[in-house]
């Protein structure tokens, strides 16, 4: 059994071709706690929760929990845990998609979203591989980033037993791989009533099933690369260039793609008529999104179609909530 020190995991994020969730036999527990998004401009914060920041698990969401074995793959194994309430620290309980073994091998890693349409693993071919899946649409939710759309992800590896982690200062701490761009829009010749808002970014994919090596993923030293991320550096984008080697990146499957589209509810979304009444649309996109030049393409109710070619660098950072606005009258 080894320890190592306790360090916290990416995200992009998982599931299994697991059974349906067992009610009705003992199920171990763990605690889970989230990051606090920063928010780029403290007055015009974006609440993801009344009064804070902190993206909340809600009850009956799931992640995947994995017990990796760094020099023998075949014995790392997995399994699904379900919150058992809502808040940014709360209880998870296996529910009965495989099991968790008490004793660690190299380190415990845990991802969200976690469900059976998020992730496929490849331990079984004896590899600490995983693909997660990057939905190319997310939905609109009021004053909420979209559901199963931030990527978390935690390693725990200053534990012996899976029990332990029911303590908070061992508990999984999440750490937001993805950042939030908070889309505000107006219209002064409204009122106009959205029905569709596309992403569609100019070099790099926003979707698809991402493959990583599990144990070599970093969240700290991700959030740390892309945070000072400089392409003029030719130092820093070798650095970046080996980080993305080590960890096995790889943008696969049908839904691959360089656009990420917001929906509406049925009758849409009525956006405000000024600057100060603009109407927030949260979007989850990955680190490094709209650094190289994006479009914005905006879908009506009436069936009018408004596009928009931004060209300044609007990066999207880990754990970072950023604010654009846009008066949409002229586009």
């Amino acid at each position: 059994m080894k320890r190592v020190i306790r360090c916290i995991c990416m995200v992009a994020i998982v599931a299994l071709a697991f059974t349906s969730c067992k009610k009705n036999e003992q199920k171990s527990t763990v605690m889970i706690m989230t990051q606090e998004l920063v928010d780029e401009v403290d007055e015009n914060r974006a609440y993801m929760t009344p009064g804070t920041n902190q993206i909340i698990f809600e009850r009956g969401d799931v992640v995947m929990i994995f017990n990796i074995d760094e020099e023998v793959p075949t014995h790392s194994h997995c399994a699904q845990y379900e919150a058992v309430q809502s808040g940014n620290f709360v209880t998870m309980q296996n529910c009965g998609t495989g099991e968790v073994a008490e004793d660690i091998l190299d380190a415990y890693y845990a991802f969200y979203p976690g469900g059976r349409e998020h992730v496929y693993t490849e331990l079984s071919q004896g590899q600490n591989k995983s693909k997660f899946f990057v939905a190319p649409t997310q939905e609109y939710r009021p004053n909420r980033v979209p559901a199963d759309a931030m990527y978390m992800a935690a390693k725990v590896d200053n534990v012996e037993h899976l029990s332990q982690t029911e303590n908070p200062e061992s508990a999984f701490f999440f750490r937001n791989i993805c950042g939030v761009y908070d889309l505000m829009l107006f219209d002064a010749n409204g009122p106009s009533v959205v029905k569709e808002i596309s992403i569609t970014d100019n070099t790099l994919n926003l979707s698809g099933w991402v493959e990583l090596i599990i144990p070599e993923v970093d969240p700290v030293e991700m959030q740390s690369l892309f945070n000072h991320y400089n392409p003029d550096n030719a130092a820093y984008m070798q650095s970046l260039s080996q980080y993305i080697n080590r960890v096995g990146y790889n943008v696969t499957g049908p839904d691959k793609g360089n656009t990420i589209t917001l929906t509406m509810p049925e009758e849409g979304v009525q956006i405000g008529t000024t600057q100060a009444t603009a109407t927030h649309f949260y979007m989850i996109l990955r680190p490094l999104a709209c650094s190289n030049g994006y479009t914005i393409t905006v879908t009506f109710a009436d069936g009018t179609v408004k596009t928009r070619e931004v060209t300044s660098n609007h990066m999207v950072a880990p754990n970072v909530i950023k604010h654009h606005g846009f008066n949409i009258t002229n586009w």
